[in-house]
Order: structure tokens, then sequence, then C-alpha cells
């Protein structure tokens, strides 16, 4: 297939409006997850301790009202009554030997990042060298990480349309077409960040919050009371409860002493 100028400059203007937009969403995520946090923070300066008693009632509930439960006698498992004593089957003694198919190979994810990075040392201005390659290298020895991820960090410009003098018009267009598969993955991993994010169970608070500082308190005044009435009727619950359990405890001391 023969590659036209003017097919990579098509190539290359759909990656800086990719990269564009990654940009943008990033930039969403980072401010809506300080905003999240914003919130959570607020709210737990407010309700923290109250909620952190009301979860201390409801476990010591649970606590009691287990050991009020009639307990039952534990039945043997079909498996311990017809197989306890069976001897379990020698285990198979892996071989030694390492198949060729199975000795370390360098991981595709790892040349992807290592020839883009490559690629970077080589057009990258001289300024921009020693912070650009930090952020390059971080990005080179991350695992978890792959060639979007160093793309993103690239910032638009020549670099981008640079290439090399032994690389064909068809080279780059095929190296351009392997960024541009790389830069759809991270605009794909973007947009469900930003998605999971307005699904977060702190996004109704952060909802409320944004609607002002006044309705802001207000609704986590009202939260307040209904926890700290709800608190109240947890705390009379248990003390119903732990007077049963210290009647079931003075019956059973008046029986065993029979």
């Amino acid at each position: 297939m023969l590659v036209t100028p003017n097919q990579i400059d098509e190539l290359l203007e759909t990656l800086k409006t990719h990269l564009e937009q990654i940009l943008s969403l990033r930039e969403q995520v980072l401010v809506l997850e300080k905003a999240l946090s914003e919130a959570e923070n607020e709210y737990n300066q407010k309700l923290g301790n109250i909620n952190y008693e009301a979860d201390r009632l409801e476990s010591l509930k649970a606590s009691l009202l287990s050991r009020l439960a009639p307990k039952k006698e534990r039945m043997p498992a079909i498996r311990d009554t017809f197989f306890g004593d069976v001897e379990k089957p020698p285990q198979l003694v892996e071989s030694f030997v390492t198949p060729i198919s199975s000795l370390p190979q360098e991981d595709p994810k790892t040349q992807r990042k290592r020839a883009l990075a490559d690629h970077i040392e080589l057009f990258i201005m001289d300024s921009e060298r020693e912070t650009t390659m930090q952020v390059i290298n971080a990005v080179l020895a991350d695992n978890h990480r792959d060639m979007g991820d160093m793309l993103e960090q690239l910032a638009w410009g020549d670099i981008w349309k640079a290439c090399a003098e032994w690389e064909s018009l068809e080279d780059q267009y095929a190296r351009l077409q392997e960024w541009h598969k790389a830069l759809l993955e991270r605009l794909g991993y973007w947009q469900n960040v930003l998605q999971s994010r307005e699904k977060d169970s702190r996004y109704e608070l952060q909802e409320m919050r944004s609607r002002g500082q006044e309705s802001w308190f207000a609704f986590l005044d009202d939260l307040a009371q209904k926890q700290v009435a709800e608190n109240a009727k947890l705390d009379h619950e248990v003390k119903v409860l732990e007077q049963q359990l210290q009647v079931k405890q003075t019956e059973n001391n008046e029986v065993n002493n029979e």
C-alpha cells in the first residue's frame, strides 16, 4: 500500500484530536476526584463520630442476637463422614525441565514502550530532554502502564511529526497507526474512569455540595439529626437485648446448679 503525505497529515490530525480529548477527560476526572474528596471530608467531619457509634451499636446488637439464638449442633459434613480417613492422592511432581516456550521473553508491552522511548529520545529538544525523559522512563519502568500512557504524557508538537531518515512513509504510517490505537485505548480508559467516578457513592454528596454551602450544610445537619435519632433507637434495642441475655445466663446457671 502506497502512503501519501496527505494521509500522514490526516492521521496526525486525528492523533492530535484524540490527545486533546484525552487531556480534557483527564482534567475532568481530576477536578471531579478533588470535589468528591472534599465532599467526603466535610461529610466525615460532620457525621464521622455519629456513624462510628452507629457501626458500634449495630455490631453489638448482632453479637447479642447471636448469643441469644439457640445453639445448633454441628452435623458432620458428608465428606467428613465417608472420606475422613481416606488418604489424599499423592501430588504430581512438577518437572524441573523448563520448556523452551516458557523461557522469559520481553513483553510486547515493553517492546512498544521501548520503541516509543527511543523515538522520543532521538527527537526531543535538548531544553525538554531531562524533564520529558524522566516522565517517559517512569512509564517505561512501570509494568502496569502501556505505550498509550507514554503518549499521553507527550505534549503535542514537532516530535509527533518527526521521523527518522531510514523510515519510509509506509513505516511512518504504520507507526502512527499503532500510536492511534494506543490513544484510542487511553481515550476509552479515561471515559470509563469518568463514568465510574460519576457512579461513586460520594457523587450524590458532591452534587449536594455543588448547590451551595447553605443547602449543603443544611443537608449534613439533617443527616446528622436522623442518625442521632437512629442511634438512640439502636442503643435502646441493645439495652433490651443485654437484659434478655442476663436473664438467659441466670436461668442457665440455675439449671447447672440443680
